[in-house]
């Protein structure tokens, strides 16, 4: 998913801007709030434990 996706969903969401900077201030906002949200913006299937790619044997304890 890319990142412009999920910031319409959910920053640019049913919001109306009163300026240029308004849309800006809140687009910054969403993408420092992205940084604490990796998960979000990788696509399922792409990591290395999700494809099966690890091939390190899982030991139970």
């Amino acid at each position: 998913m890319s990142i412009w996706s999920v910031l319409r969903r959910t920053t640019t969401a049913n919001r109306a801007f009163a300026n240029p900077n308004d849309l800006i201030t809140a687009i910054r906002r969403g993408l420092r709030q992205l940084q604490y949200r990796p998960d979000v913006t990788t696509a399922p299937g792409h990591s290395a434990e999700q494809r099966g790619d690890d091939l390190r044997p899982r030991v139970r304890l």
